[in-house]
């Protein structure tokens, strides 16, 4: 049946058959990919969002709690306390994103049921930390921080001042009186009120109305002093029983008001304590233990899809493979047997192969010698030019040096006479500047002479004191001593006038020798600057010249470099017909080989093999030597080597293998 078959219909069947086997091992392979696609679902969009978001969950209510014992603080300041307000608003929106997260997942029976548990504890730890908070913003209203500080000071003020009633009593009863307590702004109240600041208009109101008798009470301390220092005991029990006692009794009333709001502030900070390391925590504490018991579930569950979808992959694995080797088995056999039918129509086809191997191997040797000759004479043109190109780059370079090397030179001749015309005005300068020190000697001279006068003087001055102490006898001797210092100053001073004189007449010498000397390197730089510019111009001249002969070589350089070009491309189109025959007689060659073994492949007769070999080698083209060019290295010769193999190859395949049902009817 199968031999009756057409060679279309033999192909379908065959390729029908490896289809189903390749549908079936794609079909166990996209049942496990679907498998474990539904274990990833489960395990990457169930249970580890899951676990994620209830972690968060989790994490959110954990750093509540802290910032509501951060809260506990009572040495908080407004600003920290603001912050952790907000810290808390931004958990709470964390938390309800994860909650939004894990409430619409699906969920096992126990999960639903521990989270049914969670969300019965949830509602009322959320109202106790609603509680917590608004506990927290009346403290913030009251404006008193740290109550029980608060109290502390209170109560040690009115004490001191209860202390400070009873020392003036007994000042009245035993006459015996104190110092301080007269001045209320140096006492601790008293300071305490000047720092007071507060937004709570009620502590503003109390604090203002104690100021007044505060300052009263003190002053009556004063008061009641002075009286008894006066000895006018009715005065002082007048001062102590009214004014001091009514500043009292009102300061005291104040102080209690402040000890009120005092209280109240503590009893809102003892509550607030209560609240949340009593009722929050314990909510708390039972909400993460449903919510451990979640993500106890979901890892469960996590692990198990892992396992089932490992355990389906190998037994997918296996049968895979069982799979594989069956195809494999199945495409062999059927492979064999098309073979079989296929190879007798092609005995015939591949006699037609080889007849025009041999034309094509003989007119591609001719091509071939005539083109190796071209590309020959081309070449030696090619490396002729190439050398006197070289030579004349070489000239050019030489030449543009040259003109760079005249260019540096003028510069530098330049650069030397601004040089030498700096040197000529520094020389100038210098001597202006020693002539106005010869000028400065001078007048030097005239003070030292001036000194050396007054020491003169000054010497016979002391002469005549000498004298006249002696006059005195034992009454000038004192005096006589002073005029010997003052002698002997004087000659001193004579003496060092003197030797100043002499240096600076050494000195005027020496300038007038400096001038001279400046004079005469100044005469020399001159002559410097009129040579470096004689030069400059004479380099000047060379290097346009240079310039000049650089452009002619240029341009005789670009002429020889087209010339080049030129003969290199003729070159290079020789070289690349001499590579192309040469290519087409060895793809002939090549087909001939081919047909050879195609025909002993499939089982051609002896004389058609004998026929095909004795028919090529009659023209069998001898092997030309490769042409070993010395141009450069042409960079399209590849691509028309590959035109050349395509067009040698131009026959369809249909027409070289006919595969229609008509060729094959013998079968």
């Amino acid at each position: 049946m199968f031999k009756q078959m057409k060679l279309g219909t033999k192909l379908i069947a065959g390729f029908c058959i490896v289809a189903v086997v390749a549908l079936f091992l794609g079909g166990i392979g996209y049942y496990g990919a679907v498998q474990n696609d539904r274990a990833m679902d489960e395990v990457g969009a169930v249970r580890l969002p899951s676990i994620q978001s209830v972690l968060e969950m989790k994490e959110s209510m954990q750093a509540i709690i802290l910032n509501l014992r951060t809260l506990l603080n009572p040495d908080l300041e407004k600003a920290v306390r603001k912050q952790q307000y907000e810290q808390i608003n931004e958990l709470r929106g964390k938390y309800k994103a994860a909650f939004d997260i894990y409430e619409p997942l699906p969920q096992t029976a126990e999960e639903s049921r521990q989270w049914d548990q969670f969300m019965e504890i949830i509602p009322k730890w959320a109202a106790v930390n609603d509680e917590i908070f608004e506990l927290h913003q009346q403290i913030d209203s009251l404006d008193i921080l740290n109550p029980e500080k608060l109290l502390v000071q209170l109560q040690k003020f009115r004490g001191d001042h209860y202390a400070l009633e009873v020392k003036v009593a007994n000042m009245l009863l035993t006459g015996n009186t104190f110092s301080g307590g007269d001045d209320g702004t140096k006492c601790p109240c008293g300071q305490w009120l000047a720092g007071f600041s507060t937004q709570n208009s009620e502590l503003q109101r109390i604090a203002k109305a104690i100021d007044r008798p505060h300052r009263q009470f003190h002053a009556a301390v004063g008061d009641i002093r002075r009286a008894v220092k006066n000895e006018d005991q009715q005065e002082a029990i007048r001062i102590f029983t009214g004014q001091m006692q009514d500043a009292s009794i009102e300061m005291f009333d104040s102080f209690d008001e402040l000890i009120a709001e005092a209280q109240k502030a503590a009893q809102l900070r003892t509550e607030i304590a209560e609240k949340t390391m009593g009722e929050g925590l314990e909510y708390m504490e039972a909400g993460f233990g449903r919510l451990n018991k979640v993500i106890a579930i979901n890892e469960e569950i996590a692990e198990k899809e892992v396992s089932g979808a490992i355990s389906q992959s190998g037994a997918l694995k296996t049968l895979n493979l069982f799979a594989m080797i069956a195809g494999v088995i199945l495409a062999l056999g059927l492979g064999l047997l098309l073979t079989r039918s296929i190879s007798a129509p092609i005995r015939r086809i591949v006699d037609g192969l080889s007849t025009g191997a041999g034309q094509v191997s003989s007119a591609s040797s001719q091509v071939a010698s005539s083109s190796q000759s071209q590309a020959e004479g081309a070449s030696e043109q090619a490396s002729s030019l190439e050398q006197t190109s070289s030579s004349l780059e070489e000239m050019a370079a030489q030449t543009k040096q040259n003109a760079d090397n005249a260019d540096q030179a003028d510069n530098a001749v330049r650069e030397t006479a601004q040089v030498v015309d700096k040197g000529v005005a520094s020389m100038e300068k210098m001597n202006d500047a020693i002539n106005e020190i010869k000028e400065s000697a001078s007048e030097t001279s005239k003070i030292i002479k001036t000194i050396d006068d007054i020491a003169f003087q000054t010497n016979l001055l002391a002469l005549n004191a000498a004298v006249e102490a002696a006059r005195a006898g034992e009454a000038g001797k004192g005096f006589a001593v002073v005029a010997e210092e003052v002698r002997n100053l004087a000659q001193r001073s004579a003496e060092a006038a003197q030797n100043t004189s002499e240096l600076i007449e050494k000195s005027q010498k020496n300038a007038d020798n400096g001038v001279n000397v400046a004079d005469e390197v100044a005469g020399q730089l001159n002559s410097i600057k009129q040579s470096a510019e004689k030069m400059g111009s004479l380099i000047g001249e060379i290097a346009a010249a240079s310039k000049e002969q650089a452009q002619g070589i240029d341009q005789v350089n670009t002429g020889v470099s087209e010339m080049d070009r030129v003969v290199q491309q003729n070159a290079a189109d020789a070289e690349e017909s001499a590579s192309a025959s040469e290519e087409l007689s060895s793809q002939a060659s090549e087909m001939e080989k081919m047909v050879a073994e195609l025909e002993a492949m499939v089982g051609a007769s002896g004389k058609a093999i004998s026929a095909v070999r004795g028919g090529s080698s009659s023209k069998q083209v001898q092997p030309q030597e490769k042409f070993r060019s010395t141009t450069r290295k042409i960079s399209n010769g590849a691509g028309k080597k590959q035109a050349g193999a395509q067009r040698s190859d131009s026959r369809k395949a249909d027409q070289v293998i006919p595969l229609d049902d008509d060729e094959f009817k013998d079968f």
